[in-house]
């Protein structure tokens, strides 16, 4: 059923954004303080990002589910690389802020794609609500889960290589799901 797909995967990926943004705004406040401005820049251009990332899902003309396979997978790829290039910038003193910007706004643009690309592929219109309630209980979850279960026992590092592995895991559970449903669906 393309709603509970779409709404189960919502929940998945939607997990996600909300971890990024506080370990992207954590792991800034850490580097170079200034705890409010580093919050206010992650979460604003975040969201900004975010609203690019969805006007831009209008324009793509390819395969839903393919693009959210690869907007998955670059996600997955820009977490890992976040935190120990957000660190050599910082180490080798270099403006480690444009590359706080630049992750920021990657992200955010791979997580504007997410909501409009499934609710594209869902089977109907009606889906929208329950996608949107999926994402909001994913930040719920996400939001969570940093403090009291992340940052505790993981570094930054570990911390947002776990986050790549699951964005990972998303996007060959989501892969695994569209084949499976293809195949029961040519055989009935």
């Amino acid at each position: 059923d393309g709603i509970r797909d779409s709404s189960v995967t919502g929940v998945q990926t939607c997990a996600l954004p909300i971890s990024y943004e506080l370990l992207i705004g954590s792991y800034a406040t850490f580097l170079m303080g200034a705890s409010i401005f580093q919050y206010s820049l992650v979460i604003s251009l975040m969201m900004l990002s975010m609203g690019l990332g969805a006007l831009f899902s209008q324009r793509i003309r390819l395969n839903h589910y393919l693009t959210f396979l690869w907007v998955e997978m670059a996600l997955a790829w820009v977490a890992l690389l976040a935190v120990p290039l957000m660190y050599i910038s910082f180490s080798l003193n270099w403006a480690t802020t444009p590359v706080v910007i630049l992750f920021v706004v990657l992200l955010g643009g791979g997580i504007g794609m997410e909501i409009p690309l499934l609710s594209q592929m869902a089977d109907s219109k009606e889906s929208l609500p329950a996608i949107l309630f999926s994402d909001y209980l994913g930040g719920f979850f996400g939001g969570l889960a940093f403090p009291l279960l992340l940052f505790p026992h993981l570094g930054f590092f570990s911390i947002g290589a776990l986050l790549a592995v699951f964005n990972s895991w998303v996007s060959v559970s989501f892969l695994l799901d569209r084949k499976s449903t293809r195949l029961n669906s040519s055989h009935t």
